[in-house]
């Protein structure tokens, strides 16, 4: 009796064992991938990660430490508004058709006159600084930005343009010209027409001394007071006007909104609020 019993419990004692074998074996082959952590990070602190989360695996821990710092040090709203009223109003301040009078304001926007400014921080700025090849001419930049439908808007943008890094305008030059024009013989006409074409190719190429072009306008200006210009005096005026250039040109350009509203290619609005 006590052998027959010694039996059974011999085999009960196998059959018991070897299941919870065959049970850890199976656990084991099947979900082994899922016992890794998904990063070294977490496996390091003993998968104690759920409160920190804040990486990738944030996806698997909690997925609300997606929102945390590295992945989210900031936030930022941007506001999609309609740019059309802005645009319209971009088209008329480019061809000059707004009065001295005219304001509206377009959420960080504001045009007065034919200026346009938009509000950075907490100054108003009429330009965006862009950045050009400094071994090309400013005209082949432009003509690769520039989506002007014919060639008299592409004028009146290369002109807004020089005037915002320059200070100088179309009309200045033009005057010089015209003023001496006015006093000087027929004789002198190809002289002051040459030394007005060179000052407008240094202008519109951003390679303009400045000093040196107030030197030239200050003279003309003391010499068109005459009632006859002098052969010396338009010497003089053509050394001067040779002083105006200058060697090397900017690598960035301040390019005023009414262009890169009206004219400029692949240029977007924008519409950024901070929070």
């Amino acid at each position: 009796m006590r052998k027959y019993l010694l039996i059974i419990l011999l085999i009960g004692s196998s059959l018991l064992f070897g299941t919870r074998t065959s049970y850890a074996q199976i656990s084991d082959a099947a979900v082994l991938f899922l016992r890794i952590a998904p990063n070294a990070r977490s496996a390091g602190m003993g998968e104690a990660f759920v409160a920190i989360a804040d990486d990738a695996s944030s996806t698997h821990w909690n997925p609300a430490g997606l929102g945390e710092y590295p992945l989210a040090h900031a936030w930022y709203q941007f506001s999609l508004g309609d740019d059309s009223r802005l645009k319209e109003l971009a088209q008329q301040a480019f061809d000059g058709k707004l009065t001295p009078e005219f304001y509206e304001k377009i959420q960080g926007w504001q045009v007065k006159g034919n200026a346009i400014s938009r509000l950075n921080g907490e100054e108003w700025v009429e330009y965006e600084t862009i950045s050009i090849d400094p071994n090309r001419t400013l005209l082949a930049n432009l003509s690769r930005r520039l989506a002007a439908a014919d060639k008299e808007r592409f004028k009146q943008a290369v002109r807004k343009i020089c005037f915002a890094n320059t200070g100088v305008s179309f009309d200045e030059i033009n005057g010089i010209r015209t003023s001496l024009l006015k006093i000087g013989g027929k004789a002198s006409v190809d002289r002051i027409n040459a030394l007005a074409e060179n000052l407008l190719m240094y202008w519109q190429d951003l390679r303009l001394n400045i000093e040196a072009f107030n030197t030239l306008k200050q003279r003309a200006a003391d010499v068109a007071a005459d009632v006859q210009l002098a052969d010396e005096e338009l010497t003089e005026i053509e050394s001067l006007a040779t002083a105006c250039e200058t060697q090397t040109r900017p690598s960035e350009i301040q390019v005023p909104y009414a262009v890169l509203l009206s004219v400029w290619r692949g240029w977007n609005v924008p519409w950024e609020q901070r929070i």
